[in-house]
């Protein structure tokens, strides 16, 4: 063979040796860029998990953003690998967001919930229906709302003062109607109603309340300060607000746990109102050692109640002791609050004559 032909099959075999390695570089570069965010993808779901599982004080600021906004942002950077040979790899990432968002998303089972069919009281139960509203400094003007929807118990925060109160009680209940109000939180209800004095503390109206034909029932209105709405985490300034509001939070919730700790078994209890913090969060993980969350347990739709307009959480809620058996709940809204009203309708044992 000639040095030509030599030649000649050296630059063959180079320029082929070149293009292989210009076709494979690329595909490496991808392969290593996909594997680095599939971990980086199921890091992020993992923390976020352990976040919403344990809540630690010190992470408060990461929970102010709703469970459904991360479950989006997860998801998002799935959707370019759909139909290309890659989505196969991030199958078990997306899979990861989905059960993530299913077990902390507070949101989706009300929504479902609204395909099944309503829950009736029994022959042996009364149905007893509950507002909670926070009425936005004292406005008054809902007062027509609750007249048509004829609730048996109101639960009021930032609640007008009980001179204005007397007429709505008198509009709906008639002579047996009742009105308790303390420092802005305040109840109304048809029966009878005796204040705790020496357990309401001003963000907490404590009383006691007899319905017509009913069981004697301990009953909370509550309103807990204001939490911050900050998301500039990169100051650390808004990390210590947003723990050192939620300390706060445990702190003014601690009268009451104290209180039905030490309430006898076979009483009723009813507590409702503006806890100012995710219906989820760790400030209210404690009541469910012996109430149920109404809307947790008979929402139907969205139920979440702040903003308003642009409802992103569910602040507002009802709770109830298994003396009460949930039959639905519902969120309203009014133009006389920023916050969106809570309806439930529960139902127990009528009293043995």
């Amino acid at each position: 063979m000639n040095s030509d032909g030599l030649t000649s099959g050296a630059q063959s075999t180079s320029a082929a040796e070149t293009s292989v390695l210009l076709s494979t570089q690329p595909q490496s570069v991808w392969q290593q860029a996909t594997r680095r965010g599939l971990l980086g993808s199921l890091v992020c779901v993992a923390f976020l998990w352990c976040l919403y599982a344990w809540q630690p004080d010190l992470l408060a600021a990461l929970c102010v953003l709703p469970v459904w906004t991360w479950l989006l942002v997860g998801l998002t950077g799935h959707l370019v690998t759909i139909g290309s040979r890659k989505w196969r790899h991030w199958k078990l990432s997306a899979v990861a967001w989905i059960i993530f968002g299913g077990v902390f998303c507070d949101e989706w089972p009300s929504v479902v919930r609204q395909l099944a069919p309503t829950k009736v009281p029994q022959d042996n139960e009364r149905e007893l229906a509950i507002v909670s509203m926070n009425c936005l400094t004292g406005k008054w003007q809902m007062f027509p709302e609750f007249i048509e929807l004829r609730p048996d118990l109101i639960l009021l925060q930032e609640s007008p003062n009980q001179r204005k109160l007397e007429p709505l009680a008198s509009d709906l209940y008639g002579d047996e109607g009742a009105v308790i109000s303390s420092r802005g939180c305040s109840i109304v209800a048809r029966g009878e109603l005796v204040l705790d004095s020496d357990h309401s503390t001003p963000l907490l109206t404590i009383a006691y309340w007899t319905p017509p034909g009913g069981e004697r029932t301990l009953v909370v209105s509550l309103r807990l300060t204001h939490s911050p709405i900050r998301v500039d985490l990169w100051r650390g300034d808004c990390w210590g607000e947003h723990q050192a509001c939620r300390e706060l939070h445990r702190e003014q919730l601690a009268p009451l746990l104290a209180l039905m700790k030490s309430l006898p078994s076979d009483l009723p209890v009813i507590v409702g109102g503006d806890f100012n913090t995710p219906a989820r969060s760790s400030i209210v993980r404690p009541l469910e050692e012996s109430l149920i969350d109404t809307f947790s347990d008979s929402g139907r739709g969205w139920g979440n109640t702040i903003t308003r307009d642009y409802p992103f959480h569910r602040i507002d809620s009802i709770w109830v002791s298994p003396h009460f058996r949930p039959l639905a709940s519902q969120t309203h809204i009014t133009p006389h609050s920023d916050h969106r009203m809570v309806h439930s309708q529960v139902a127990i044992p009528r009293k043995k004559q």
